[in-house]
């Protein structure tokens, strides 16, 4: 697998960053479209999109290099962004935070801006999956030679030099054992979870529904495609062995259930008041 989509004047493109900057794009426009529809300047979008990228990626990499560090030669690999190693769960609790921090200053509403940033997530999430499937990271468990949509990766890639290590394959192989290729399904199931937040959007009853149901949504997308990924490692707990991921997707299934009970029981509260606040008034 190429790491180098094209060369422009001898200058060469990675694959890897020019999906994630695609998808960055992409879900920018969306973002901006929408927030039309609800009162909010598109500067603002634009602002909070540069900060969500500036510290997503600082979270996204903290995360990798915590969870992955032995994979790093010396301490100056933890810079290397452009050959792979960002870890969307810390991308999103870092691009989040820095989002919030700045809506905050702006004296934007918190939960409506959120609602209307949130589908745009899937969007990046599926070109990014793209890049690392260029990339050859992020790569999916042994599946049987006659599997129709089965990859083979050359030496020199990640997933060959894995295989060499723990033995399933010779030093000298030509390719890697068939595997499943994890990162197109990923990027499939994100542009399914944009179309089904985008539908959500529209019936949303409050706000901050739709940035609580991507918790859900994405807990589960992640968790089941763990189980067709073999680059994560496995932790044992709860008589359960699960890989980082799927432990990590727990917790996003969990943080969106607990805001949706928050969500249901101010709504509930706001409309007794409101009840109330119409029986005094006749």
């Amino acid at each position: 697998m190429r790491q180098t989509l094209i060369e422009i004047f001898g200058i060469p493109i990675h694959s890897f960053g020019f999906m994630i900057m695609l998808g960055f794009v992409l879900g920018i426009h969306v973002a901006t479209r929408r927030a039309r529809t609800i009162g909010i300047e598109e500067q603002h979008i634009y602002d909070l999109a540069l900060a969500a990228m500036i510290c997503g990626i600082l979270g996204a990499r903290t995360w990798y290099v915590c969870q992955y560090y032995e994979r790093l030669d010396g301490w100056m690999d933890i810079f290397k962004i452009w050959e792979g190693g960002l870890v969307f769960h810390g991308g999103f609790f870092g691009g989040a935070l820095g989002a919030i921090i700045l809506m905050k200053r702006r004296h934007l509403p918190v939960l409506k801006t959120a609602d209307a940033l949130t589908p745009s997530l899937p969007i990046g999430l599926a070109f990014g999956r793209l890049g690392c499937y260029f990339n050859g990271c992020c790569w999916g468990g042994v599946c049987s030679v006659d599997f129709p949509l089965a990859v083979r990766y050359d030496p020199g890639t990640l997933p060959y030099m894995a295989h060499v290590e723990r033995g399933s394959i010779a030093s000298s192989a030509l390719q890697s054992p068939p595997v499943h290729p994890s990162q197109i399904y990923a990027s499939v199931l994100g542009l399914v979870l944009f179309l089904l937040l985008t539908w959500l959007y529209k019936r949303r009853r409050q706000h901050g529904e739709i940035f609580a149901s991507f918790f859900v949504l994405y807990g589960i997308y992640r968790f089941t495609l763990e189980m067709f990924r073999d680059d994560t490692p496995q932790y044992e707990g709860l008589s359960l062995q699960l890989t980082s991921g799927q432990w990590t997707s727990l917790l996003f299934i969990g943080l969106g259930f607990v805001g949706w009970c928050i969500l249901r029981r101010l709504g509930m509260v706001r409309e007794e008041r409101w009840r109330e606040a119409l029986g005094d008034s006749s």
